[in-house]
């Protein structure tokens, strides 16, 4: 069986609506053709009709690094706050968090690992608002105007698999 395009995935969500993995793959498709404001929608419905794991991980990151694109520097804190909560000590969640921060002119503070965040950080414990280090770096792209992860299942252009 070939994989489908966008349009093919746009089709098999309307077959079926609350699938969390097709927005999912429908937000990655929207994201890798730059556009972003459709993605948005699939990526919050993505979450919040039970993605889990890996994906779900992902899925904050797309919605957080698209929010941070397209300028809504808040809901994308938010959004990568969300992820630490589940996900606490992803570095791709605290590095794309600490961009968001600039992004806002937040200044930058560290707190001993040992120590809770303050409540006035909005941070998961732990992590503040510095980067942990990693034993992988993370693919990282550039796109004018915005540093992205490549956070979706294939590179950008590809066609999305289905189960």
């Amino acid at each position: 069986m070939p994989s489908p395009d966008l349009d093919g995935l746009l089709a098999e969500l309307e077959r079926a609506p609350d699938d969390a993995r097709l927005h999912y793959l429908v937000a990655c498709a929207y994201d890798g053709q730059g556009l972003e404001h459709e993605a948005v929608p699939h990526y919050v419905k993505a979450i919040a009709t039970g993605l889990d794991g890996d994906e779900l991980r992902n899925a904050h990151l797309g919605l957080g690094s698209t929010y941070r694109a397209i300028g809504r520097y808040e809901e994308a804190l938010d959004t990568f706050d969300r992820g630490l909560e589940t996900f606490p000590g992803a570095p791709e969640l605290l590095v794309f968090r600490a961009m968001t921060l600039h992004n806002l002119g937040r200044p930058r503070r560290r707190c001993p690992s040992s120590s809770r965040c303050s409540s006035s950080t909005r941070t998961p414990s732990r992590s503040c608002d510095t980067a942990a280090p990693w034993s992988s770096t993370p693919t990282v792209s550039q796109k004018p105007g915005d540093l992205r992860v490549g956070h979706c299942p294939l590179p950008h252009g590809e066609p999305f698999p289905l189960r």
